[in-house]
Formats: C-alpha cells, sequence, structure tokens
C-alpha cells in the first residue's frame, strides 16, 4: 500500500491532471505532473485509476492492486532512476490509468506497458531538464 505521503490527495489530484503531460500506450496512460520546487518535499506520488465503466469495484481493486505492486516492481528495479534526473523525478506526480483495451489484455502485457511508459516518461523528464540548462 501506498504511504500517506505517497498518495495524491484529491486536490493534489486534480492539479496533477489538470496540468499532466500525458503518455499514451493502448493498454494503459500515463500521467506526469512535475510540482514547483516548493510543493516538492514529498518526492515521487503516484496514483492508479481503473474507470468504473470497466469493472465492478472487486475488479477495479485488483486490478489498482496489480498496477500499484507493478510500479513498485518498476521502481525498485530502475537504475535509471538515479542516472536520469533522480531529483527532477522525484518532485513529479504519476496517475496511470487502465483503459478498456488494459481491462482486456493478459497482466503481461499490461505491466510491459507500464514499464514502457515509465521509461519514456524519465527520458521526457530528463529532456526538460537538460533543455532548460
Amino acid at each position: 500500500m501506498l504511504s500517506r505521503e505517497r498518495r495524491l490527495k484529491t486536490t493534489d489530484f486534480e492539479k496533477a491532471f489538470a496540468n499532466s503531460k500525458q503518455f499514451r500506450h493502448p493498454f494503459l496512460v500515463l500521467r506526469c505532473y512535475c510540482r514547483a520546487e516548493e510543493e516538492a518535499q514529498n518526492g515521487l506520488r503516484a496514483a492508479f485509476v481503473v474507470p468504473k465503466k470497466l469493472a465492478k469495484a472487486t475488479g477495479r481493486n485488483r486490478w489498482r492492486r496489480r498496477l500499484r505492486h507493478w510500479f513498485y516492481e518498476i521502481l525498485d528495479s530502475a537504475p535509471e532512476r538515479e542516472q536520469n534526473n533522480g531529483a527532477q523525478c522525484n518532485r513529479c506526480d504519476f496517475i496511470f490509468m487502465l483503459t478498456a483495451q488494459g481491462r482486456d489484455a493478459t497482466s503481461r502485457e499490461v505491466h510491459q506497458a507500464m514499464s514502457m511508459l515509465w521509461k519514456k516518461a524519465l527520458r521526457s523528464l530528463g529532456h526538460n531538464e537538460s533543455s532548460s540548462a
């Protein structure tokens, strides 16, 4: 379970959702919002969204648990997080949203899609920081 500091509160979620950069895959959508320096004390935060139209409550909860677990695996096995501007990544909010195609995909395919989107977001963060220097 995400610790309280790592969860997006409703107001933070709305701000992150409205101002985020979006990365798409047929199975998942990743929204990435980099907070200002004064808001960055909480570090990396994440949220996992499964729309109501995709499944009943038990199915949505199961998908959220899977997404959260895979996200922890990606963080644990991602040396590129430290190499590719870890400080930039630590002040970001990430919102993973499952799509209708993702619901019908295998767990392995969704896990691979999540990993691919994560790498794409990290490359984007690194690019943004190097272009502003």
